[in-house]
């Protein structure tokens, strides 16, 4: 189910109903998708295609951590084989993450594709890092408050247009 607090009267729409979906989205700026893994392609897509239908051409989507090519490019080597290990523990979820990935690349929207490490139910503190994945590791982590904030944010200010990013604490 997606569930969308803008506009204000906080209309829900089930996934694979795509009128619902639209009607959801118009009048929206902007959409952010934060889908479990085994609806994630599926409803990324569905959400993408509503989106286009009515004219949203922002999308923020929250993924994991290095769940696109791009991004493992930047990792050291250590990390890129951690991050193949963990690909393989995961299916398939991991590679549900993948194809959201290249939906949201392929689609004529303007993305931004979140990638943070380990989430945690800590409180917001506010500080929080956020750039490229050089260097970066996945045992890092940020409050699932700290994110939800960041993803706001970066749709106010218009950061990492049609790149991934990676956020953590």
């Amino acid at each position: 189910m997606l569930v969308c607090p803008l506009p204000a009267s906080g209309v829900q729409a089930d996934l694979d109903d795509i009128a619902a979906l639209e009607k959801t989205l118009t009048g929206s700026h902007a959409a952010i998708i934060s889908l479990a893994d085994p609806v994630v392609h599926t409803g990324s897509r569905l959400i993408v295609t509503a989106m286009r239908t009515v004219g949203v051409s922002r999308v923020e989507a929250l993924t994991g951590f290095a769940t696109s090519a791009i991004s493992r490019r930047q990792l050291n080597p250590l990390m890129r084989a951690v991050v193949a290990a963990i690909r393989v523990i995961t299916l398939p979820g991991f590679p549900a993450k993948e194809d959201q990935d290249a939906v949201l690349r392929a689609s004529d929207l303007i993305f931004t594709i979140v990638q943070p490490p380990t989430l945690t139910t800590g409180p917001a503190t506010g500080t929080y890092r956020h750039g490229d994945y050089r260097g970066k590791s996945i045992l890092g982590n940020i409050s699932r408050a700290d994110l939800a904030a960041f993803m706001l944010d970066n749709l106010e200010q218009d950061r990492y247009l049609n790149q991934s990013v990676y956020v953590q604490q």
